[in-house]
């Protein structure tokens, strides 16, 4: 069980059979570094996505397909790309 000093951290990857995987502790173990590690790639990801998505829409040239991608397949890729 946790103490006082201890917190619970939603970990950016799944744990056995999809469940959330949750760390106990300080903040400052080998995953917590390790979690922070993958969360910083993942907002990296998802602010290049962004600027990827704001230089298509400004252009207002886009087609059908590329909306789609945009939409759908790279937020997803994005959320599950290290995990």
């Amino acid at each position: 069980m946790a103490d006082a000093t201890e917190t619970l951290r939603l970990l950016p990857w799944e744990g056995a059979e999809g469940k959330p995987c949750l760390l106990s502790g300080d903040g400052t173990g080998f995953l917590s570094r390790l979690a922070d590690d993958i969360e910083a790639e993942q907002l990296s990801y998802a602010a290049e996505l962004l600027k990827e998505a704001r230089r298509l829409l400004d252009s207002r040239a886009w087609t059908t397909g590329e909306l789609q991608l945009l939409s759908l397949f790279q937020p997803a890729s994005a959320v599950g790309q290290l995990g």
